[in-house]
């Protein structure tokens, strides 16, 4: 045990390690929960932050739920590639190439900070904005604000929740807030029926494709995509592919209506 009686505890800090006491067959951790320190008080009914679920045939990356029993389960296990991918420094400068676009040949980001400490990927071009967050085991974009022809956007689209451990065929699931996929017109419409049906839905799937090395990778893969729904009707929606190495982000592929638009990370000579 790691902590005394009366301690508070934070976020990530480690309170004990695992052991074996008492009748227990082999060595585990056990904690609860309660609203009052006293003994027989009523244990809070409390949902683990994140964990990895473990299952035969497939992987499974859940937030705010609580195990069932009998179910295998783990803390994520880092990636250093994916890690550094989405590690974004402020003060950065990232450049990319572009090819497949009609209009633009570059791409050229700024990693900044707000007074907020609020971090985010800007683009001076456009005058694009994508802020983001990062936890011990996930990257995710928190909001965006531009135009939506920017090619930040689809970045934003792309790697909108990545879970920094390499599980293969592991599926993230997400759904993006309806402002930034649809126009105004069919909002409006939504928000005035959506008491009584949802009229519209926008998903992000994330899937772990390929990894070359799993003790020391030099290349990862993930393929994501944006499916939008109008009630039963599956819309167009796009597709990505995402190649890391220990360069970083090093490529983005987008599908959408046939065209396959390619940003590539511009390394210096």
């Amino acid at each position: 045990i790691k902590v005394k009686k009366g301690d508070s505890v934070t976020y990530g800090q480690i309170i004990a390690s695992s052991g074996n006491s008492g009748h227990s067959p082999y060595p585990h951790l056990h904690y609860q929960l309660q609203a009052y320190p006293y003994i027989g008080s009523v244990t809070l009914d409390y949902p683990i932050s994140s964990y990895v679920l473990h299952q035969t045939n497939n992987t499974q990356f859940l937030t705010q739920q609580k195990p069932n029993l009998g179910d295998a389960v783990s803390n994520v296990l880092v990636n250093s590639l994916i890690n550094n991918a989405f590690n974004f420094v402020p003060g950065e400068i990232l450049n990319y190439k572009v090819t497949g676009h009609a209009k633009e040949q570059s791409l050229k980001l700024h990693v900044k900070v707000n007074v907020y400490g609020q971090a985010y990927l800007f683009c001076e071009k456009t005058n694009s904005v994508a802020y983001f967050e990062k936890s011990d085991n996930q990257y995710y974009f928190t909001q965006y604000y531009g135009k939506r022809s920017s090619l930040l956007y689809l970045m934003f689209l792309a790697c909108y929740k990545v879970q920094k451990g390499f599980y293969k065929n592991l599926v993230i699931e997400d759904e993006y807030p309806l402002h930034l996929v649809f126009p105004k017109s069919i909002l409006w419409f939504h928000d005035f029926i959506s008491p009584f049906v949802r009229l519209v839905k926008s998903k992000f799937y994330l899937s772990y494709d390929y990894m070359d090395d799993e003790l020391s990778p030099n290349e990862i893969r993930l393929q994501s995509k944006v499916e939008n729904r109008l009630l039963m009707r599956q819309l167009k929606g796009m597709a990505f592919n995402i190649t890391i190495r220990k360069g970083g982000l090093e490529k983005l592929e987008v599908k959408q209506n046939n065209q396959l638009i390619t940003i590539e990370r511009a390394h210096e000579n």
